[in-house]
Formats: structure tokens, sequence, C-alpha cells
């Protein structure tokens, strides 16, 4: 899979994505196929975990030098300061990177599902990319980086929850009237 195609199509996925969400919460009312939606559900998120595998690690070539940006926050420093947008956009990849994992695990567990395990999830997997970026020289260990990818989980989350609370509410209203 070519890292580069992945990368310049993640964002436009992860619209997609929240497209499919939403209609897929619209139809699971509708339907009685709910064992089909959901295997549907398990392949998008399998598709969207070897997607992330290949953007963060996968796709890498390890190089020497330096692994760890160790200051927090050191991105929006550079960002003020220089006006770097290189790191202005990165930061908002590792946002959006991440917002299918909130949506993800929202759809599995639904109301069982609270934020602070979005958050634990969303923090954990990125510590776990990051570390394997540093042991591997694939990368830079940066607490930015886990920072976005949490935020990211994190907004994923609460779209998910705010399309679903919407599709119960106008559902509720349909069958009232």
């Amino acid at each position: 899979m070519d890292f580069y195609l992945i990368q310049e199509y993640f964002l436009l996925a992860v619209v997609i994505g929240l497209v499919v969400f939403t209609a897929q919460s619209i139809f699971e009312h509708r339907t009685k196929r709910r064992r089909l939606l959901r295997l549907v559900s398990v392949l998008a998120a399998v598709f969207y975990l070897l997607a992330l595998y290949e953007v963060t690690i996968g796709g890498r070539t390890p190089f020497e030098g330096n692994h760890l940006a160790a200051g927090i926050f050191w991105s929006y420093r550079e960002i003020i300061e220089n006006g770097n947008r290189f790191l202005l956009r990165e930061n908002l990849e590792n946002v959006f990177a991440f917002l299918p994992l909130g949506v993800f695990l929202k759809d599995f567990f639904g109301e069982r599902m609270r934020w602070y395990y979005v958050f634990a999830a969303g923090a954990f997997l990125s510590v776990s990319i990051e570390l394997a970026q540093y042991i591997y020289k694939l990368g830079l260990f940066e607490f930015d980086d886990v920072f976005h990818n949490t935020l990211g989980a994190m907004l994923g989350y609460a779209i998910a929850k705010i399309i679903k609370n919407l599709v119960n509410l106008a559902i509720k209203k349909r069958d009232y009237i």
C-alpha cells in the first residue's frame, strides 16, 4: 500500500466515514439487518486500524538522529513564533487521524462507552504508536502527537454522540407526529 496515497486521502476517508456512520445510525432504526450493519462497522474499523498503522509506522523508513521531542506543546511555539504551517497541518492531521477511533468506540459500545474510556484508549493507542516510532527509529516520540491523537479520539466520540442523539431525536419526533 502506498504510504503517501493513504496520507493524502486519509482526511477524505474520515469525512466519508462520518457520513457512513450517520447513514448507519439512521438505517439501524429502520432495518432488521443489524448484523450486516455491525459487520460493515467491524470491517471499517479493521480497515481504519490497518490504514492508521500504515500511515504512522508501516510506511516509514528508519533514520538516524534524534527521535525524541521532549518539550510539551513545542509545536505551538514553533507555529506562533515562526509561522510554521507544516507543523500546524501536522497537528491537525494528528487530530483527524484519531477521530474514527472515537466514532468506532461509540458505535461498538453505545451508551456503555464513557468519555474517560475513549480518553484512555486514544492515549494508549497513541503512546504505543509513538513508542514504536521511537524504538524502531521511524519518527519522533512527541508528547504533542499524543495530545492531538487523544483529542481527536475525544472529538470523534463527541461527534458520534451528537449524531446518535440527533438521529434518535429525529426518529422520536417522526414517531410522535
